[in-house]
Order: C-alpha cells, then structure tokens, then sequence
C-alpha cells in the first residue's frame, strides 16, 4: 500500500494499488454528472471526470477531466489536468495540463506541468475579466406571454372619398 505521508502524491492513494482497488481490477474514472454539485474536500486515488459543479479542495491522483458542462473552483492538484469547461483557482497539474476548445482556466497555475496544451479558442489568465459572468453557462426560461383573445378577420378597407360638399 502507498506512503499516505508520501511527498509525491500528498497523500492521494495510488489508483494502482491492489490493497485497496484487488488485483488487476480495470479501474474507470470517477464520474460527476451535469446535474450533480459538490462543495467541500475531495480526493480521488484514479481519475475523475467532472461534469457537474465542484467547489473547494480537489486531489486527484491521475487524470481530471473537466467537461464542457464542468465547473470547477477552488484548490485542485492532479497528475494530469484536462479542462473543456471551466476551472478558476489555484491549480498544480503535475505533468501535463490540457485546455480544449471551449475550455477556461482562470486562476493560479502553481507549478508549470512539464507539457502544457493550450487549443484554439480556450482561455487562460489569471483572473477573470471584470465583464465576464461568474458562471459560463446562460440558461434560457420561457416566459409565459399572455395572448389576447383572436380578433375577427376585417376585409381590407377601400380607400376612402372626400365627400365633394366640404
């Protein structure tokens, strides 16, 4: 079993290790849905796919994958970083940090990864641009619009004559 005091993973259980995974189990990746939010602290030993909200302290120890519907805020260090939603706050991707297309990450890059990926059409600053909403996504409501009852059909109006006595 894994060092929990071991500096290289701070603690995170290997997914790899067979004390607490069995022998040769095909380990999947955790999985967040859309409709799913999340606060407080979580650390994962294999890797997590985040597609709903998540806000607080993230430890992960292989690959994290935001999805286009993620939002993620807040402390996160992972092996590998994969951002296609959002991400904004302080962030130690150990080896490699990839933002997709449609991908944001505002906040703290710790520790430079050793390769870092940036796609057309993502984003990645340090602090989010004052204009810019808190979250990404803008969901649309119907509003309900009161009718007013169908008028009867007129026949179109002829022009009308000046009568000739005025």
């Amino acid at each position: 079993m894994s060092d929990v005091n071991d500096d290289w993973n701070g603690g995170i259980p290997e997914a790899e290790d067979p004390e607490l995974f069995g022998p040769g189990v095909a380990k999947q990746p955790s999985v967040v849905d859309s409709d799913v939010a999340m606060e407080g602290d979580l650390q994962v030993g294999g890797g997590i796919e985040m597609d709903g909200k998540f806000r607080g302290t993230l430890r992960c120890g292989e690959v994290l994958t935001i999805g286009p519907n993620g939002e993620t805020t807040g402390d996160i260090e992972a092996v590998n970083v994969v951002i296609g939603g959002l991400l904004e706050g302080s962030l130690l991707a150990r080896k490699r940090l990839e933002i997709r297309a449609g991908g944001t990450f505002f906040g703290e890059l710790v520790v430079q990864p050793e390769v870092l990926v940036l796609a057309e059409k993502s984003e990645f600053a340090r602090e989010r641009p004052k204009d810019q909403p808190a979250s990404r996504k803008v969901v649309e409501m119907p509003v309900a619009v009161k009718k007013s009852p169908p008028q009867p059909r007129q026949s179109p109006r002829k022009p009308s004559r000046k009568d000739p006595k005025t």
